[in-house]
């Protein structure tokens, strides 16, 4: 029985708390519907003033606008009235004028006609005397052309008889000059072959010399990695600063003269106006490769190698080579037909 009671106690308790919570949450609950309506109502009352004073200024404006468009009615009525007069004087000045203008023609349509006859009797006078002129003239175009024609009837058979020696001149030049090019293309042949053999030569020099640039130049780039490796070690993790401007040479070589005369680094920078870390750094330089200058970037990656190139420059100087020997052939073969030609007319 004990145990029975100990259960019921428990459970009574329990609906105790439970009834508590619901109270407690019902509280709540209405505690927060009363808020919210009380911000509801503060808010619809102050939507309620801003509209009214809104509805107020905007009375308020449209008053304003209604006042200004009356007094610009009355300021463009004034302006009106004055245009008027302005336009009545106008019209009577430009009336004046008119009156004035229309005399002063009639006096300069009297002055024109009086010119006007003077220069129709001038013109008259001097159509006679071109008339009397160009008859002469005519009939000494008549005597010229008559002469003219007997000198071109007499060139037209001296040129005939010199277009029959030259046709016959032309024939001999031509087969000598046939005979001159067999000749020179055998030579052409010959000066081909040894060409040939010399340009092999040469490919095979530039090959080797290429191949030891090669290796020239993988060492340089070793020695520049190298370079690279040191200068990016030492320095600092800002490096991905602004690029200040570069110091001139004499001011480098200055810092090493300094150096050497045992000055300090912050000395040195402050006599020349540079930074420490600046200083430090072209001493540095000066002491690996005992040189100031810029030392070569790496800069993009070659498109075309230095064989490439070479090959393409020899593949150009041939055909340069080419062309300039056909173009002295070419000379070389007209100098002996002139030479020819004019050997001929001289024994003619």
């Amino acid at each position: 029985m004990r145990w029975r009671k100990k259960r019921w106690r428990k459970k009574r308790l329990r609906m105790k708390r439970q009834r508590k919570k619901r109270f407690r949450k019902k509280r709540r609950r209405k505690k927060r519907q009363r808020k919210k309506r009380l911000e509801k109502e503060e808010a619809e009352k102050e939507e309620k003033e801003e509209a009214e004073k809104e509805d107020a200024v905007k009375e308020e404006a449209e008053k304003e606008e209604v006042e200004k468009e009356e007094a610009e009615k009355e300021e463009a009525e004034k302006e009106e009235a004055e245009k008027e007069e302005t336009e009545k004087e106008e019209a009577e000045k430009e009336e004046v004028q008119k009156e004035e203008a229309e005399k002063e023609d009639a006096v300069k349509e009297e002055a024109v006609e009086k010119e006007e006859a003077e220069k129709e009797e001038a013109e008259k006078e001097e159509t006679e005397k071109e008339e009397v002129e160009k008859e002469e003239v005519q009939k000494e175009e008549a005597e010229k052309e008559d002469a003219v024609k007997e000198e071109a009837v007499e060139k037209e058979e001296a040129e005939k008889e010199e277009a029959e020696k030259e046709e016959t001149e032309k024939e001999e030049v031509e087969k000598e000059e046939t005979e001159n090019e067999d000749a020179e293309k055998e030579d052409a042949v010959k000066e081909d072959a040894v060409k040939e053999e010399t340009e092999k030569e040469e490919v095979e020099k530039e090959e080797t010399e290429n191949e030891d640039a090669e290796k020239e130049d993988a060492v340089k780039e070793d020695a520049y990695k190298r370079h690279l490796s040191t200068t990016s070690n030492s320095q600092t993790p800002n490096s991905t600063m602004a690029k200040t401007k570069e110091l001139s040479k004499d001011t480098r070589n200055k810092i090493v003269d300094l150096h050497q005369a045992g000055k300090t680094e912050s000395a040195i920078g402050k006599q020349l106006g540079v930074k420490k870390s600046t200083v430090g750094a072209i001493i540095r330089k000066w002491k690996t490769y005992k040189t100031t200058d810029n030392l070569p970037r790496s800069g993009a990656p070659r498109k075309i190698s230095l064989r490439g190139v070479k090959m393409i420059t020899r593949t150009w100087l041939r055909r340069l080579v080419a062309i300039v020997t056909l173009k002295r052939l070419e000379l070389q073969s007209r100098e002996r037909s002139d030479l020819q030609y004019g050997s001929k007319i001289f024994h003619l």
